[in-house]
């Protein structure tokens, strides 16, 4: 009877355990980057400048044709499969 205990004091163990480590994970995910925002007044934002930004046309053909030759071999019939005569 006292080795149940144990057994089931262990599992709870590690349940609280993992939970807190978990917990610890998901605090440090969100206060890390709360804490590495600048909130120094002598930054404006107007001293900073923007990035030229173009329209993807080309990364978006490439994608589209990835994709396209993607789907033809996954949608393509096997070899070894029968093929059934009409």
């Amino acid at each position: 009877m006292q080795n149940d205990e144990a057994v089931i004091g262990r599992r709870i163990g590690r349940r609280v355990c993992a939970g807190v480590v978990a917990l610890g994970a998901v605090l440090f995910g969100v206060i890390l980057p709360v804490a590495a925002q600048i909130n120094d007044s002598s930054v404006q934002p107007e001293n900073i400048e923007l990035l030229k930004s173009e329209a993807p046309v080309l990364h978006y053909a490439l994608a589209g044709g990835f994709l396209l030759a993607a789907l033809a071999v996954g949608f393509k019939p096997s070899k070894r499969a029968i093929e059934q005569k009409k």
